[in-house]
């Protein structure tokens, strides 16, 4: 069984292969050519034959196309006076309502078209218009209609029509036969079609006739004799252009295998009928495979699917109108129905195959109809009608019975093999003697054609090959392209994000300090600031160098000015440049330099970028107590100078280390945030010198640069430059001496200033003195300690920071019930509409970009101490303090609603106060204090009286006891002090209530 199968796999993926796509592709091609000669044409006969084959190739793939073309043929007929057109275009519109199965429409078109030929006295014409008739009123079930329309078609195609004329109107006629169920008349008009066409050398083209005669000993029983019939098609429908009946095929040959019981190739056999009609809408021939592939279904006990190719088949029968499809499908379904012992509908479904099947005139399905119905009756109890259809189904059966194969179809199939085999014998002969006669010529011929062949498919198998090849190439780099551009923009954006914090801050301190000078209103020491302008105009000039020189790289503008010089001390006096920024770091640096003198061309200035460079990144990258080791040697056998520099820290990523020189590039790690230029620059002055920089990186262990540049001899060993330094070490953040306010001894509101520049720290702070208490934090992770340490009135932070951002900061405290109703104020050079919604949606509760005005910040913070008080009364609004919890709409509302469930666990127990309310809700007393007073302006004391008083208040009206016995109800130890408290917060004394 799974040979066969997996033989019947290959065997239909081969046809399908050899089928469909030289059928598509020559469609294709001819469509094309007609359209291209649409273009050319005047509007004369030929564009009028033009338009009708177009239209006939559109009538499946495009029957909205195939329609306009035929109306723009009907009226330019109209126009030229073309009567063979006019009558043609008419036939053409009757036949694309009948591949619509639109056979009302199609009759209509068809009655104007015969009107027409009948008084043009087009005979040819006529007999076409006649057999398009026909077929619709054999789709109508009007079988005496269509054999007389047939018959009239015959007698002129006999006269005047090709050979493939005369096979198809025998087509016709036997078809009508079959559905009569006169199987021996139907299969003499089969024979007779394939015998015209075998006879003028048309046997590729007899496949829709030898389908038929399967499908007639398919019916009659004879299951080997049709499967026979079914491989001589598919043997021949490899050249052939018609998918219709390749599905047909398919569709007879799951009806074959199912008879034969080979359930596996019938459900191949269904599916491809199934895939076929689906892909081409070809809805009759969907509906012919339905039934047997649900037929095969229901003998395999799948009776779902059976069910779902029944109804998806009976859907069709009913669209297209075909009355003996829906007597057969309801009879199937009415089959399920009656074995699963649902009579009713089973003698909904049976009586409707029986109407369809009187309907239809067909024997075939009144036969299996007036047996359900019977057998369904009989189950009801309803005997005399059961008997009645019982005798009338015995009557057809034996009908039907009659028309099996005879002797007269024995000795007709007979004939047809005998003439076959003849005319192969004569083709034969004719052959062999033309080859006697011409031998010589057709062997040099032969194989001058084959090698003519071999050449031209070698030929075009190259050619095939070498645009695919090119194709796949130009897809890859396309994709390549596109990706590359995709990681670029990326690269691009992050880079301007952290080009802009940097310009941005410097900026801030540039701008705001000299604002306040120019209007006289500085506030701390002008010297001070104006360092700090100084330092951050520094900053921003060497920010502008390096990218002025990266431009100069990119556009080749840049050179090398080489000179003479001692390299060994040139480089020397630049490590040591960084040995003051060593000590204040805290970092061990330690240089390994020769002190012997080594003359060498090279360029200073370069050199110097290079090594400031890889050693500012070194330095900005070390932790305090940190190491780096900066090496510099000649190395005689490569004729090289080698430098090394060497870093403890938090190392460079696997993924990240072949990025690490990309332009663009930023290494965002939890310690520093870069800006992706040093590196990239270095790289291309190195390479400028022709040299060579690669990198290591073992993670959490640190990174060591390596740099190779060609060492260049001086041409004047006894005459060195001395050379001076033009960059300074890079400016670094140091931290302030005792920045904050060290004691919180003030009633002024607290702000917490979290900024990971040491200058903007300060200038913040000096704004804000003396209107408020500040309190400093140099990161993310820093900031949110202290402020779950000290909660304070307000924060105000920057976005880009080590270790923890701004955006996780605000988040972090918007979650936490300490520190969630702390107003949060974002610094930020990202300014885009994008990092505002994305700050604002973790919480941020005001957004200032750099560089900012001072009076802003005040500003804003005035703004929000303002939207704090508003939240402070809210909650002194009304009975907030009773024992009853509050609606919950926020963070801040469930932490008022813990204090208040705890304060009413514990209400009779007198000695619970402040600390044991703060241990319950997880604070210290300092923080529960501070936190209570935020968000009401009452202590933590002053609220466990208010909630007992209210409770007192409560118990007294309803009676509870007298006012001694609710004062130790509600903790109070004393009667009297108990009543001093409730007269100071009520007005009237408990013995009045």
């Amino acid at each position: 069984m799974n040979r066969n199968s997996t033989q019947t796999k290959v065997v239909l993926f081969i046809i399908c292969l050899g089928v469909l796509c030289p059928l598509l592709n020559a469609q294709d091609a001819k469509i094309d050519s007609l359209e291209n000669r649409l273009l050319l044409n005047q509007p004369d006969t030929s564009r009028v034959k033009d338009l009708l084959a177009l239209g006939f190739s559109y009538r499946i793939k495009n029957q909205d196309r195939a329609d306009t073309l035929f109306t723009e043929a009907l009226q330019l007929s109209k126009k030229i006076n073309y009567p063979n057109g006019i009558a043609m275009a008419y036939q053409r519109r009757a036949n694309l309502w009948y591949n619509k199965s639109e056979y009302d429409s199609c009759l209509y078109w068809g009655n104007i078209a015969l009107d027409y030929a009948l008084e043009q006295k087009l005979v040819w014409e006529e007999a076409l218009i006649r057999s398009i008739l026909a077929s619709a009123y054999q789709s109508r079930f009007n079988y005496e209609e269509a054999l007389a329309q047939n018959y009239r078609v015959r007698e002129v195609f006999n006269k005047m029509a090709p050979p493939d004329y005369q096979a198809a109107i025998n087509m016709n006629i036997g078809d009508i036969h079959f559905h009569r169920a006169s199987y021996d008349t139907a299969l003499i008009y089969y024979f007779e079609s394939a015998r015209i066409k075998d006879q003028v050398g048309l046997s590729h083209f007899a496949v829709v006739e030898l389908n038929s005669i399967a499908n007639v000993y398919q019916h009659q029983g004879d299951q080997e004799l049709a499967m026979e019939y079914i491989w001589k098609a598919l043997a021949r429908i490899d050249s052939t252009q018609n998918a219709h009946e390749f599905a047909s095929i398919m569709a007879v040959k799951c009806r074959t295998h199912l008879s034969l019981g080979q359930l596996d190739s019938a459900l191949i056999a269904g599916r491809q009928a199934i895939q076929i009609s689906e892909s081409l809408k070809l809805k009759s021939r969907k509906m012919w495979a339905c039934w047997p592939l649900g037929n095969t279904f229901y003998e395999l006990d799948q009776r779902d699917s059976a069910i779902y190719y029944y109804n998806q088949g009976y859907a069709i029968a009913r669209e297209i109108k075909d009355l003996s499809f829906q007597s057969i499908f309801s009879y199937q379904l009415g089959l399920i129905s009656l074995e699963e012992g649902n009579l009713a509908a089973a003698k909904t479904l049976a009586e409707e195959s029986y109407q369809k099947a009187l309907d239809a005139q067909t024997v075939r399905e009144r036969v299996w109809s007036t047996g359900l119905l019977a057998a369904v009756y009989d189950s009801l109890g309803q005997k005399p009608e059961a008997y009645d259809l019982y005798k009338e189904h015995i009557l057809f059966r034996d009908s039907l019975a009659g028309s099996t194969k005879n002797i007269r179809l024995i000795e007709l199939e007979r004939k047809y093999r005998t003439q076959e085999q003849q005319a192969q014998l004569s083709q034969q002969q004719l052959t062999i003697l033309k080859e006697t006669q011409r031998r010589k010529w057709i062997l040099f011929s032969s194989v001058a054609a084959v090698l003519f062949l071999i050449g031209l498919m070698l030929f075009i198998r190259t050619r095939l090959l070498q645009k695919r090849h090119e194709a796949e190439f130009a897809l890859r780099l396309k994709e390549t392209e596109a990706l590359r551009l995709q990681e670029l923009d990326t690269l691009k954006s992050t880079f301007f994000a952290n080009i802009s914090h940097e310009f941005r801050t410097p900026l801030t301190l540039i701008m705001s300090p000299a604002e306040q000078m120019i209007e006289g209103k500085i506030q701390g020491d002008s010297k001070n600031y104006l360092q700090i302008i100084y330092r951050n105009g520094k900053r921003l000039l060497q920010l502008v160098n390096q990218l002025l020189d990266l431009s100069k790289l990119e556009s080749g503008k840049l050179s090398l000015n080489l000179q003479d010089g001692d390299v060994f001390r040139f480089v020397r006096s630049i490590a040591m440049a960084f040995e003051s920024l060593g000590y204040r770091k805290n970092i061990q640096y330690n240089v390994s330099i020769s002190k012997e003198p080594l003359a060498a061309r090279f360029d200073p200035d370069v050199l110097e970028k290079i090594l400031n460079n890889l050693l500012s990144n070194a330095f900005k990258f070390t932790p305090e107590d940190g190491t780096i080791f900066f090496k510099l040697e000649y190395r005689q056998s490569g004729n090289q100078l080698f430098f090394e520099v060497h870093n403890s820290g938090p190392g460079i990523g696997e993924d990240k280390i072949d990025q690490i020189f990309d332009r663009f590039f930023s290494e965002r790690s939890n310690e520093i945030v870069g800006t992706g230029i040093g590196l990239a620059l270095t790289k291309e002055l190195v390479l400028l010198h022709e040299g060579t920089i690669g990198v290591s990186s073992i993670p959490e262990s640190g990174s060591t640069f390596e740099v190779s540049i060609p060492f260049i001899p001086a041409e004047n060993p006894e005459s060195l430059s001395d050379f001076t330094l033009t960059l300074a070490p890079p400016i670094v953040n140091l931290p302030i001496q005792e920045e904050s306010d060290t004691l919180i001894t003030t009633e002024l509101p607290i702000v917490l200033i979290v900024e990971d520049n040491s200058d903007l720290r300060m200038f913040i702070r000096d704004q804000l003195r003396p209107h408020f208490e500040v309190q400093l934090a140099e990161n993310g992770q820093e900031g949110l300690r202290m402020a779950r340490e000290i909660i304070p009135d307000l924060i105000i932070t920057d976005l880009m920071m080590p270790e923890m951002d701004g955006n996780e900061l605000t988040a972090a405290l918007q979650t936490d019930e300490r520190t969630s109703h702390i107003p949060v104020v974002m610094l930020t050079a990202k300014a885009e509409k994008e990092d505002r919604i994305t700050g604002l949606r973790v919480g941020a509760d005001a957004y200032l970009a750099k560089p900012f005005h001072a009076e802003e910040l005040r500003a804003t913070l005035d703004r929000l101490l303002r939207k704090n008080q508003i939240l402070k009364e809210k909650y002194q609004q009304g009975k907030i303090f009773v024992a009853s919890p509050v609606a919950v709409d926020s963070v801040d509302d469930t932490f008022i609603n813990l204090i208040l469930s705890t304060i009413e666990e514990h209400i009779d127990d007198e000695l619970f106060g402040v600390r044991e309310l703060a241990i319950r809700v997880n604070m210290s007393r300092s923080q529960l204090h501070r936190k209570l007073k935020a968000l009401t302006e009452k202590s933590p004391n002053e609220i466990i009286r208010e909630v007992r008083l209210n409770r007192a208040k409560e118990l007294l009206e309803k009676q509870a006891g007298n006012a001694s016995e609710v004062a130790f109800m509600v903790g109070f130890s004393s009667a009297s002090y108990f009543s001093k408290c409730f007269k100071d917060q009520f007005g009237i004394s408990p013995t009045e209530v």
